[in-house]
């Protein structure tokens, strides 16, 4: 399974391109956050739109094996700039809405494999207490990585991007869209999660807030197993 941290504009994503042609039977998953670039990157605003489009096309292509995660910067443009409260591109914003809207069918808010919950930002044991999704649980949490998903799968899109206290929001915890990396270092829950989201300042690092948990936001393309997430050297 290839995974790609969070794309900002950037091109690095490119390289899966030849592999995945050799390799057709892998999945991909994006990891969310296809825009809003950072000033240091340099990138032109009038090649944003065409470089989340040319994401949105591969996908679109091989959508049995490729999933794009919805991170926080995509839910803005999903919701025509509700709620931003993150970098925005206010230049291209009416074209962004307009191929976020013509591609929205392609993004989903988490993915399932190797028992393992993908979101762009991570689920924390806090989050799911805010909404009292803790005390629901039965059997225990440890035997509901189902429960979790198809909880999210019901929630309203407000309750999805509920931006905690510790990102400058008013929810006292992150959702899978928002959570900062600090409220994962004290919530272990007993599922492995891999997710992005906040960057990381060494290109392919992966970092570990708890014993089952990666964060993967550094610019890079990672190989996962299972077991063990690696940067890909393709």
């Amino acid at each position: 399974m290839i995974l790609i941290s969070d794309i900002h504009s950037r091109l690095f994503w490119k390289d899966v391109i030849p592999f995945f042609k050799l390799h057709p039977e892998e999945c991909i998953v994006f990891m969310g956050d296809y825009v809003d670039p950072y000033l240091q990157d340099h990138v032109p605003e009038n090649e944003i739109v065409e470089r989340a489009a040319d994401i949105f096309q591969f996908a679109a292509n091989n959508k049995n094996n490729i999933i794009l995660l919805q991170g926080n910067h995509d839910e803005v443009y999903l919701r025509n700039g509700i709620g931003a409260k993150c970098r925005f591109c206010h230049s291209q914003a009416n074209q962004l809405f307009e191929l976020y809207g013509e591609y929205k069918d392609l993004f989903k808010r988490y993915h399932v494999a190797f028992d393992t919950l993908f979101t762009h930002a991570g689920v924390t044991k806090n989050w799911l207490t805010q909404y009292k999704m803790i005390d629901k649980m039965d059997p225990p949490i440890e035997y509901n990585l189902k429960y979790v998903t198809e909880w999210i799968d019901s929630i309203s899109d407000d309750m999805f991007f509920d931006i905690g206290r510790s990102r400058g929001g008013y929810a006292p915890y992150g959702s899978p869209t928002w959570a900062d990396v600090t409220e994962h270092r004290f919530n272990n829950l007993p599922f492995k999660q891999i997710f992005s989201h906040t960057q990381l300042k060494v290109d392919g690092m992966v970092y570990q807030p708890n014993n089952k948990s990666w964060m993967i936001d550094s610019r890079a393309i990672f190989n996962y197993d299972g077991t063990v997430v690696n940067k890909l050297n393709i």
